[in-house]
C-alpha cells in the first residue's frame, strides 16, 4: 500500500515540476505613450493569445518554456518581445509607414532607430513614476 502511494506522489510531483507555467503581465502603449485597447499578444506559434484592456493591460499564463510574445495593433509595427525572465513589460508599438525599402536589412534598421528613440524618451518618463518599470519574476505554478 505504501509503495503504491510513494508511486502516486512521485508521479504527481513530476507532472507539476514539467507543467511549470509563467504569468506575463504588462502594458502596451502606442508611440506617443498613449494606451492601446485590444492590443493582441500571442506567443509565437499562436497557442497561447490574450487581448490588453482599456487601460492597456494584459495577463497571459504561459508555459515556462515560451522566451518570446508578439504583440500586435491595427496601424502599428508588430513587435516581438524576449521575455528573458521578465514578469511585467512595458511594449510600445510604433506606427507602421508605408515605405518601399530596397531590403529586410535597411526596413529593421529604420524601425530599430526610432525605437531606440521612443525608449529613451520612454525611460525619461519612467524616472517620473508615471508608469511601472519592467520587473523579472520566477516561474509560478
Amino acid at each position: 500500500m505504501n509503495i503504491k502511494l510513494l508511486i502516486l506522489l512521485f508521479g504527481l510531483s513530476s507532472i507539476s515540476l514539467f507543467s511549470q507555467n509563467k504569468i506575463i503581465e504588462g502594458k502596451i502603449f502606442d508611440e506617443n505613450f498613449k494606451f492601446l485597447e485590444n492590443a493582441f499578444i500571442e506567443t509565437i506559434d499562436g497557442k497561447y493569445f490574450t487581448e490588453s484592456n482599456e487601460n492597456g493591460d494584459f495577463k497571459i499564463i504561459i508555459p515556462s518554456e515560451y522566451n518570446e510574445l508578439k504583440v500586435q495593433f491595427v496601424g502599428l509595427h508588430p513587435y516581438v518581445i524576449h521575455l528573458e525572465n521578465r514578469c511585467f513589460i512595458n511594449v510600445i508599438l510604433l506606427n507602421h509607414f508605408l515605405i518601399e525599402f530596397k531590403t529586410l536589412k535597411e526596413e529593421d534598421r529604420f524601425y530599430s532607430k526610432r525605437r531606440k528613440r521612443v525608449n529613451r524618451k520612454f525611460n525619461k518618463t519612467l524616472k517620473i513614476n508615471k508608469y511601472r518599470k519592467d520587473s523579472y519574476c520566477i516561474s509560478a505554478n
